[in-house]
């Protein structure tokens, strides 16, 4: 696992080019929620460089609605599916952040793949 803070140090590095290239005033963090250690990672590390102030948001932060709404009688997962993907389109750019880790044994590759696709 001692490749994880590397591969979100390249992934901040890269986002943190992005946020000034692209004025970027905000950043959704689709991260799963059973991986909280790389969700809270990324949040902490964006706002690090970005500033405290600077809004990152993630699955965590749709729950609130969720029950507002009432939406309890369907599966969480789809909730917030389908309310990661409207996020998506109503952005004005996507950046893709795949890490990938495979653990063998106690080995743990670290992949990072970036896109960007403005809108």
């Amino acid at each position: 696992m001692e490749d994880v803070p590397r591969a979100l140090k390249q992934f901040v590095d890269y986002l943190e080019f992005q946020v000034l290239k692209y004025r970027i005033q905000a950043v959704y963090v689709a991260v799963p929620l059973s991986e909280e250690a790389i969700r809270d990672g990324m949040k902490k590390m964006v706002k690090e460089r970005l500033g405290p102030d600077f809004p990152v948001w993630s699955s965590e932060d749709l729950f609130p609605f969720v029950y507002s709404l009432s939406c309890e009688k369907f599966s969480e997962h789809d909730i917030i599916s389908t309310s990661e993907q409207e996020i998506c389109v109503r952005s004005n750019a996507f950046l893709s952040g795949i890490i990938n880790l495979q653990k063998s044994g106690s080995n743990c590759i670290s992949k990072t793949q970036k896109n960007i696709i403005p809108r």
